[in-house]
């Protein structure tokens, strides 16, 4: 499933507060999964500003199921210092 990029600020804009500015990079992504398929996708790294904590999100839908999707965003910190990074962060 496509999701438009409105789509992923509004999802950062609500989870976490901030205004988001534009794209700066769109990192293609691939984190093996214990004892399963490895996800891989395209993670969108956004500019965010009235943040206290970052200046970067890192953004992408997760499948559900065929009709389902969430927006994952994660903020940029000392240990998320990379799209990757982020995807872990989650998947752990």
């Amino acid at each position: 499933m496509d999701v438009r990029l409105n789509e992923l600020r509004l999802a950062i804009h609500m989870m976490h507060d901030c205004e988001v500015d534009t794209v700066a990079d769109v990192v293609q992504v691939r984190v093996p999964c214990r004892g399963g398929k490895a996800w891989e996708g395209l993670v969108h790294v956004f500019k965010i500003t009235g943040s206290p904590k970052a200046t970067r999100c890192y953004a992408w839908p997760e499948e559900v199921n065929n009709t389902t999707l969430i927006i994952m965003a994660v903020l940029h910190s000392k240990t998320i210092s990379s799209a990757q990074r982020a995807v872990q962060s989650i998947m752990s």
